[in-house]
């Protein structure tokens, strides 16, 4: 999972990096929760209602959407909205310091704080693209599936 990112890219080429890396997490997320967390517990029958969401949602479309608007939005834009310069890589080393974390700990706290990190990251991508809330929701689906009231072995 670990997002990476390297700050010596151009700001286009990390919000291209980080969809692709949204996406392998998404998906894994919702495909593979195991490689994540030994145990997600899911709320009820969310499980299945996210994998028809990601697959008859075309989520992969979105994500290519978003990386197309990447390359068309103005900096003016991205700007307006912290996605450029020291701002970019500011908001960019604080998702990988708390997917490191995550990587580290494997709670779901962690976990929670990666998703807060990525919510913020879309707000203002949205913002300024008006692309990319389906992405967004499609986020938020994922965390809100997840049964934290459940013991978890934390």
């Amino acid at each position: 999972m670990p997002f990476r990112f390297d700050p010596k890219e151009s700001d286009r080429d990390l919000l291209a990096s980080f969809f692709r890396q949204l996406q392998r997490f998404l998906y894994q997320f919702t495909f593979e929760p195991g490689k994540l967390l030994e145990k997600v517990n899911f709320v009820e029958t969310a499980q299945p209602h996210l994998r028809t969401a990601w697959n008859d949602g075309k989520m992969t479309a979105h994500f290519e959407v978003a990386s197309q608007v990447v390359k068309e939005v103005s900096v003016e834009r991205l700007s307006d909205a912290g996605l450029t310069g020291v701002h970019l890589r500011a908001k960019l080393a604080i998702l990988q310091s708390w997917a490191d974390t995550f990587i580290r700990e494997r709670t779901l706290r962690a976990l929670f704080r990666v998703f807060k990190n990525i919510n913020s990251f879309l707000g203002s991508f949205v913002q300024a693209s008006g692309a990319g809330e389906i992405i967004k929701e499609f986020k938020e689906m994922c965390e809100n599936a997840i049964d934290d009231l459940k013991e978890t072995g934390e």
